[in-house]
């Protein structure tokens, strides 16, 4: 039994050598590597061959298209092992994560997934929206309860999943992929059945940075996530004659839900905290929060929407 590491690349000479140094400390021996050279500029392929010379479990392989979809299918194809995860250059593995997650995967079986808890890292202040992302995400981890809240944020980090190879190419493996890719695969995943686990390991060194992809490419800006969400809550949660409520704030949140659902010519009734109070009890009502209020206001928040009958994660969503 081993796992095939996935790892595109692309313009990461500073973090690359660092990355599969954390890969080939492992405590878990049986894996391989395959780095996905994104026609990178800069001498990150280099650096990759010169540690494949010393480890033959390191592979390198062009990307047969262009950026991060591609190379992750790229990749895939020339995976020879039972199970797969994936690293991206820039991040780190704690030493012992292959061997924790493989015996969490092991127990259960096909059909399942195996996350764990992240801790971020920078060379600089990381700033208070990570930090909560980082808590956010580990929380998931700690309460299980991954698909309630499937269209608030991405619920786990995109290099921190381990599965079976057979499962992942069984629903499309990469393939019909949109940016985000990560979002768009955890989305997929979910609907298609497959079970999420969370040990409560940390398995991921999330590395912050000015040149990450997500801050640079417009695949991953706020409105490509929204279209990405609400196409699958459209798709997956609204049936025909749904009344959609939706609970506004003063974010761009509340313009993004409203052009969308107005987009696709489906009408929407607005309720601030302040009119909160009209809101009327659930009638197979599909009730859509823009607000996302502080621990102790949002648990009043909840107890009052399940009051007229919402049901968080069922026909109650954060977005």
């Amino acid at each position: 039994m081993g796992v095939s590491i996935i790892m595109p690349f692309r313009n990461s000479e500073r973090w690359i050598e660092e990355a599969i140094s954390s890969i080939q400390n492992q405590s878990f021996i049986h894996w391989e590597l395959i780095a996905v050279n994104d026609h990178s500029e800069d001498h990150g392929a280099e650096a990759v061959h010169n540690l494949m010379l010393s480890d033959p479990r390191i592979r390198m392989v062009t990307n047969e298209g262009h950026g991060i979809i591609a190379a992750l299918q790229t990749a895939l194809k020339h995976s020879q092992n039972d199970m797969i995860t994936r690293l991206d250059s820039d991040d780190k593995m704690p030493s012992n994560r292959l061997q924790w997650m493989t015996d969490a995967l092991s127990k259960l079986g096909r059909g399942n997934l195996i996350t764990g808890k992240v801790s971020y890292f920078s060379d600089r202040n990381l700033s208070p929206g990570y930090s909560e992302y980082e808590h956010w995400l580990n929380e998931r981890v700690d309460l299980q309860d991954f698909f309630n809240w499937r269209f608030r944020e991405c619920v786990i980090a995109s290099p921190a999943w381990l599965m079976y190879k057979e499962d992942l190419t069984a629903i499309g493996g990469f393939s019909r992929l949109t940016y985000p890719e990560d979002y768009h695969l955890v989305l997929r995943w979910l609907y298609e059945g497959i079970r999420f686990h969370g040990i409560p390991e940390t398995v991921l060194h999330w590395r912050e940075h000015p040149d990450r992809t997500s801050r640079n490419h417009e695949g991953f800006a706020q409105k490509a996530f929204f279209d990405l969400k609400l196409r699958f809550l459209l798709e997956k949660e609204y049936r025909e004659n749904m009344d959609v409520l939706v609970l506004t704030s003063s974010s761009p949140k509340t313009k993004l839900i409203l052009d969308f659902f107005e987009s696709n010519h489906i009408p929407t009734q607005k309720f601030s905290i302040d009119t909160i109070t009209e809101l009327p009890h659930n009638d197979e009502n599909l009730l859509l929060s823009a607000v996302f209020p502080k621990k102790q206001n949002r648990k009043e928040l909840e107890q009052y929407v399940e009051s007229l009958g919402y049901r968080h994660g069922i026909d109650f969503f954060y977005l």
